[in-house]
């Protein structure tokens, strides 16, 4: 397997949120216009998303059960 540039995005699908951030620094949430078309709903550090309650529940996504996404180390840099 070819090594990812550090530079490449890398698109991930997850089940176990509360270590999204780990492996994730910066995810993106998407939604929907009121003409049905996606768009980015939010874009930001992984830790940050994961606890905003607000954004969470607006987009009809679980809150992360288990260990808080902010106790996960981050990636090494």
């Amino acid at each position: 397997m070819p090594a990812v540039r550090e530079d490449a995005t890398v698109p991930m699908a997850t089940h176990g949120l509360p270590h999204a951030p780990g492996p994730c620094p910066r995810s993106v949430v998407l939604g929907e216009s009121v003409l049905g078309e996606g768009v980015v709903a939010a874009d930001g550090p992984t830790r940050d998303l994961l606890c905003d309650e607000a954004l969470m529940r607006a987009h009809r996504l679980e809150p992360p059960s288990g260990p808080d996404p902010r106790s996960v180390p981050p990636p090494h840099a």
